[in-house]
């Protein structure tokens, strides 16, 4: 295995991640595999994961010191957010990935 295909590896690693990450991951892999999103989309592509990552599969944040699954309609940009420590289990980010691969 080179260094590169280690390095990609992590981005398919089963992990919790943050959202943040996720959405870097995603990117990622959208790219390595040629996916015409890495190609289509014009302006953010990580904000672009970040939101469809929200509105696809179970993101769960820390609200008055409690995790709870954030509802998919959560506005990511805004002067006070609800969440903190947005995160992604493993088998969602797989469920994204899926998700990524049947539209494109």
């Amino acid at each position: 295995m080179t260094h590169a295909d280690a390095g990609m590896q992590a981005f398919y690693a089963s992990k919790t991640r943050t959202l943040e990450e996720a959405a870097h991951a995603a990117c990622e892999i959208a790219a390595a595999e040629h996916l015409p999103i890495a190609t289509a989309h014009t302006g953010n592509p990580e904000q672009w994961h970040r939101e469809c990552i929200l509105k696809t599969v179970p993101v769960y944040g820390r609200r008055n010191h409690q995790m709870e699954r954030v509802p998919a309609t959560v506005l990511l940009q805004g002067d006070r957010p609800q969440w903190s420590d947005l995160t992604v289990r493993p088998d969602d980010f797989r469920s994204y990935l899926d998700w990524l691969h049947s539209i494109w």
